[in-house]
């Protein structure tokens, strides 16, 4: 599959631009679960921090030239973890996390082992991962209540030559 998102580096004159997008994007679940580690909650100078780590890599997400969601991929070349991953509320449910997450692996194809999580209670979010080969790792991590984090993997099975 041909994949029509294009990524963009963030840097210090485009991150208030991702900054702004991560809040629209995670602005329901936190009114919803009331998490303080909510990326909603995350400060600009928070996210400034994290550009200025080596292995680091945030972008943003563009289809056809419009902005529809940003990532952020932690690697250290072998194994990558992303946090976050979003969409804009308008684009979601049209295939492009899917084409996301498959460009990641495209671009960070010598990473063999990707990692991330999730909400538990959001369903949806568990399903769609694990309808593009993630695979829960048995690992929970209590929040509040109403909220679970559960965590994902995903293994590149490569062959050596």
């Amino acid at each position: 599959m041909n994949s029509l998102v294009e990524f963009v580096n963030v840097n210090k004159e485009n991150i208030s631009e991702f900054y702004k997008i991560q809040k629209i994007c995670f602005k329901d679940l936190y009114n919803k679960y009331n998490d303080d580690g909510n990326p909603y909650k995350e400060s600009l100078e928070g996210l400034i921090n994290k550009l200025s780590r080596n292995n680091n890599y945030l972008y943003l997400i563009y289809l056809r030239n419009e902005l529809v969601g940003g990532v952020r991929i932690v690697t250290d070349n072998r194994i990558g973890r992303i946090a976050p991953m979003f969409v804009l509320p308008k684009y979601q449910n049209k295939g492009i996390g899917k084409q996301i997450l498959l460009k990641i692996e495209s671009l960070y194809n010598s990473i063999e082992h990707w990692e991330l999580d999730t909400i538990k209670e959001e369903n949806k979010l568990v399903k769609f991962y694990k309808s593009l080969g993630y695979l829960e790792t048995g690992k929970e991590k209590f929040i509040n209540e109403n909220m679970n984090i559960v965590y994902l993997e995903k293994i590149n099975n490569k062959k050596s030559s």
